[in-house]
């Protein structure tokens, strides 16, 4: 579920269309991975392409872009913040093992399985990451709202 968050503000409106980007790519490799028709390279070259989406969109987030207006508004979010740009990390390291994996040779039911499981994994934590930065978002933009009253 996307929470709006302040559409007057650039950062977030951007963050949203990220999500919706990145959603629309992990959709696009769940479903090509699980009807495991596609040749390996097209696998590969799906995974890259997520990968090398995934990691911009991590590293304009820690630029400090995206939470930036939400924690100078609400201050009290700066730890929370900080603990989903941790989080990068650890999703980054995913990633790069489901590149890895799919660049092994071979395209045997164990490949196809472990690589499914692999994505259906990375897809249970970018979802849960995007609900909490969602979250943030707005609770940050509500608070400042509540602030002008």
């Amino acid at each position: 579920m996307v929470i709006a968050a302040n559409r007057q503000d650039p950062r977030s409106v951007a963050l949203l269309d990220d999500h919706a980007g990145l959603r629309d790519l992990l959709e696009q490799a769940r479903q090509t991975v699980a009807r495991r028709e596609a040749p390996r390279h097209e696998i590969v070259d799906l995974i890259d392409d997520l990968a090398e989406a995934v990691l911009e969109h991590f590293q304009q987030e820690e630029a400090g872009g995206y939470f930036a207006k939400a924690v100078e508004a609400a201050p009290q979010f700066r730890q929370r913040a900080e603990q989903l740009c941790r989080e990068h990390a650890a999703m980054v390291e995913q990633i790069k093992g489901l590149q890895e994996h799919a660049a092994c040779v071979g395209e045997s039911a164990d490949w196809w399985q472990t690589l499914e499981h692999a994505l259906s994994r990375f897809l249970a934590c970018f979802r849960s990451h995007e609900a909490a930065e969602n979250t943030l978002l707005q609770e940050a933009y509500c608070h400042d709202l509540g602030a002008e009253d």
